[in-house]
């Protein structure tokens, strides 16, 4: 158990107005920030026995002034915004992946475009899920958007991480009972067979450290898009595409060669969407991050379709 942080506040100390000087936190902006992080410690209470240092695999102990710390002295500190940030060599950023499209996606998924493919996301975690170890790494959290929908199951903990710190940031500022960390997804400081379920959607997969950190009966269950994903963005864009059609069987035969895929499930459907809600779908994916909107003639969509294959594999290396 955790002991209590003391919350004694300091003496305003004011820096000279002449030199330009910022101001230091007054009282209640520092008392405030403490109680933002007392709340994240307590959040990530007992989670030291799932992390491992990224740097030197050794396991990590919670200490109470909020700081992940390894014997060989590595150390690793929760942000007051509600994440860890475990990715050696500074802040994680990806230029393909921006925060203007996260914030994109956050307001789609906000829309319930997604929430019957987290249904059964849902469903097949229930199903697949070893008794003995109720834990879901969701491998690529981005924005959180199926980290927090999992994690409002009883009894079920659940991580999620990303390599690009803008996702995360976002993910943590939304209350629930998820744990966020910024790590790499090809290097998890995820200690060995602490995984029951390896959650992978719409993100790279490193199989190798997946069948690590995975326990002996854990799964791994991989969304990728299907042929129809999004057809109606495909199809007003189509003439700036190098491939006018789109085909997952290079990313399921990469997965087939690492892993045996027990049960496949297909989610199809397709809903009205607005003008206002169509640009957050622009926004938000890749397909036409390099094709500038004014080009896309968006005005005659009305509709979108979803469409994503669902993979239940159980990796070979052990």
């Amino acid at each position: 158990m955790l002991k209590s942080i003391s919350t004694s506040i300091p003496p305003a100390e004011v820096s000279s107005p002449v030199l330009g000087a910022a101001l230091c936190p007054s009282p209640i902006e520092w008392y405030n920030k403490n109680m933002k992080i007392q709340t994240v410690i307590k959040k990530f209470e007992g989670s030291d026995i799932f992390f491992r240092c990224p740097v030197c695999r050794a396991s990590l102990s919670l200490h109470e002034n909020g700081s992940f710390l390894c014997k060989n002295g590595h150390c690793f500190d929760l942000s007051s915004k509600g994440y860890v940030h475990l990715l050696p060599g500074g802040a994680g950023h990806d230029l393909r992946y921006d925060s203007e499209l996260f914030t994109s996606r956050k307001t789609v998924f906000g829309d319930g475009f997604f929430e019957p493919v987290a249904m059964a996301v849902q469903e097949t975690v229930t199903r697949f899920l070893p008794d003995k170890t109720p834990v879901v790494l969701d491998a690529g959290c981005g924005e959180g958007y199926y980290s927090h929908f999992l994690a409002r199951s009883p009894g079920l903990h659940v991580y999620g991480i990303d390599n690009v710190k803008e996702a995360v940031v976002l993910a943590a500022k939304e209350p629930g009972h998820a744990r966020f960390a910024v790590a790499d997804l090809a290097a998890l400081p995820v200690a060995d067979g602490a995984v029951g379920i390896l959650l992978n959607i719409l993100a790279p997969a490193n199989y190798d450290e997946f069948a690590r950190v995975l326990c002996p009966d854990g799964a791994i269950i991989k969304a990728v898009p299907g042929k129809q994903y999004l057809r109606e963005l495909r199809q007003c864009v189509s003439k700036n595409l190098e491939s006018k059609t789109y085909t997952n069987e290079k990313t399921i035969g990469h997965m087939a060669r690492h892993a045996d895929i027990a049960d496949q499930k297909t989610i199809l459907y397709t809903l009205p969407v607005s003008q206002e809600q169509l640009v957050s779908f622009y926004k938000m994916t890749p397909l036409t991050s390099h094709i500038p909107i004014q080009e896309a003639q968006l005005e005659h969509i009305t509709e979108i379709t979803i469409h994503f294959e669902l993979l239940i594999a159980y990796p070979r290396k052990r």
